[in-house]
């Protein structure tokens, strides 16, 4: 990826004192720019349905407003999360409220498991999530859920840079745009030090809270040298860099040892990434890869049903390693928006069923062009749907309603994913997979939206396929995010109309690490 961070970065310093998050300096954002005015792609096909959408809604969207969150833990009563039900009254939600104020019908709950006029049967949510049933890991070893609870926490999207370039990247490369309203839980004196990577300073980041029992540490996308090793010009991190991360770490602490993902770009001299993979393959977890990256500066991505993208995925499988962490949606500066679209996750599947595909972002925002965000300016500015509510909100999936898919498209998002997967005759619970490393970062405060993606998420991927994930060294450490998620609860309204599951104990278990130890053959526990 290299210097294509720098064009989405923001400039920040901020101050945590007691109870307030102070910022100190900001510059220009490089993402989350949409400010009042600014239109999405096909935003004026859909401005009338938008409007007729907005004019019947409340003043209070759905979405949390407060941005201080002061606990010790770094969450508190403002957050928009309680105990019971995941929402509370600073989120502008009610029991009989979904997205920015959408009026949920009770008894409009999908009948009998189907989408009137779909051709397939909308998946169902079973007793699965509240009955522990011993499950089978890839590795053929039985998985006994019972005893198990949400303590056991496998982050599979933890990234790391090269000490030696640590100088380049802080403070000023950081890849999103970090907020006091979007992420009040950072720290920024703690983001500057993570960005200063050594083994160590990793380990305290993604272990030091005692929350996470294994972690997956991947690196970025790079150019590789003629030979194949290390990087040819600038890498913030080569797969050299993670091994020596992970030999340092477990010579310290060896039951932190983190899994590794060696980068693959295979179209950069597909042969010299083959070979490259043949010769990790023995330290080598999973694969990695960016499709919208490319070797050139005015260069496309690949697909992965493309000949590059099935070379690579049949190099994997050939060798053993069968896990591929694919990136998709938050489209980054430098990379191909084009090529962030999840459309081939579906084929690809369909293609290689002995493949097991890891959609990492799982397709979030996909469909906005590079730099912009789906999250609100603020908590008033309307772009549309409601006083802070962002440009591109998710909501449900609906193959058969067109004025729903006017407001939520298929093409757009995570819908985009399932989609791929419906089309392609994926099924949950198969082989496709989603880590949240990135996703539940950006929809902490924005509770209704987490409950759709969730919820989409659960019915269509499976919930043995959604895996958890923190992106923690650039989010800040793991705690809050976690203290979020356990937290948090889909509202039962919109259980009621849209069929998603309830966030039972078993399922927040299996998403947190139960479903990643079954598919690295890790013990849970």
């Amino acid at each position: 990826m290299g210097p294509c961070l720098i064009g989405r970065a923001r400039v920040c310093a901020a101050v945590l004192l007691p109870s307030l998050l102070v910022l100190v300096a900001c510059g220009q954002a490089g993402r989350g720019n949409a400010g009042p005015g600014r239109e999405s792609p096909d935003r004026a096909e859909r401005a009338s349905a938008v409007a007729d959408d907005a004019n019947g809604r409340p003043e209070t969207t759905g979405m949390s407003a407060d941005a201080a969150l002061d606990s010790p833990s770094g969450l508190d009563e403002n957050t928009g999360l309680d105990e019971n039900t995941g929402l509370d009254e600073n989120t502008g939600l009610d029991e009989n409220t979904g997205l920015a104020g959408e009026v949920i019908d009770p008894s409009g709950a999908v009948d009998g498991g189907m989408l009137e006029g779909a051709a397939d049967p909308v998946p169902q949510p079973t007793d699965a999530g509240t009955t522990p049933q011993v499950m089978v890991d890839r590795c053929g070893a039985e998985v006994d859920p019972a005893g198990v609870d949400a303590g056991f926490v496998v982050d599979v999207d933890t990234i790391a840079f090269a000490f030696e370039t640590s100088a380049f990247l802080s403070p000023l490369a950081w890849p999103w745009e970090l907020t006091p309203n979007r992420h009040p839980w950072m720290q920024w004196p703690d983001c500057l030090g993570a960005c200063k990577v050594s083994p160590e300073s990793y380990r305290q980041h993604v272990f030091g809270s005692g929350d996470v029992s294994a972690a997956l540490l991947h690196g970025t996308a790079y150019r590789l040298d003629a030979d194949g090793t290390r990087a040819s010009g600038y890498a913030p991190a080569h797969y050299e860099d993670l091994v020596d991360i992970q030999a340092e770490i477990g010579a310290q602490a060896p039951t932190l040892t983190p899994l590794l993902a060696p980068m693959v770009m295979p179209n950069d001299r597909l042969e010299v990434q083959l070979t490259m993979m043949e010769r990790r393959a023995a330290t080598a977890d999973a694969w990695a890869t960016y499709t919208g990256w490319s070797p050139a500066t005015d260069g496309d991505g690949y697909w992965l049903d493309d000949a590059n993208g099935s070379a690579f995925i049949d190099k994997g499988v050939e060798l053993g390693v069968p896990i591929f962490l694919v990136f998709k949606g938050m489209p980054w500066h430098g990379l191909s928006s084009r090529f962030t679209d999840p459309r081939d996750i579906g084929p690809a599947a369909a293609r290689r069923p002995d493949a097991h595909l890891v959609v990492m972002q799982g397709g979030f925002e996909h469909g906005l062009d590079n730099g912009e965000t789906s999250a609100p300016v603020d908590a008033t500015t309307d772009l549309g749907w409601g006083p802070g509510v962002g440009q591109w909100p998710e909501g449900p999936y609906d193959e058969t309603d067109s004025a729903v898919q006017a407001l939520f498209p298929l093409d757009r998002g995570v819908n985009s994913l399932i989609k791929s997967l419906r089309d392609a005759g994926v099924g949950p619970d198969g082989r496709v997979y989603v880590a949240l490393g990135g996703v539940w970062a950006e929809l902490i405060t924005r509770p209704t939206e987490a409950a759709h993606v969730l919820g989409k998420l659960l019915l269509h991927v499976g919930e043995d396929n959604v895996l958890w994930g923190t992106q923690a060294m650039m989010y800040g450490i793991p705690a809050p995010q976690l203290e979020a998620f356990r937290a948090f609860q889909i509202p039962e309204p919109l259980r009621v109309q849209y069929g998603y599951p309830e966030l039972t104990p078993l399922r927040k278990a299996k998403i947190l690490g139960l479903n990643a130890a079954r598919l690295f053959c890790l013990p849970p526990g």
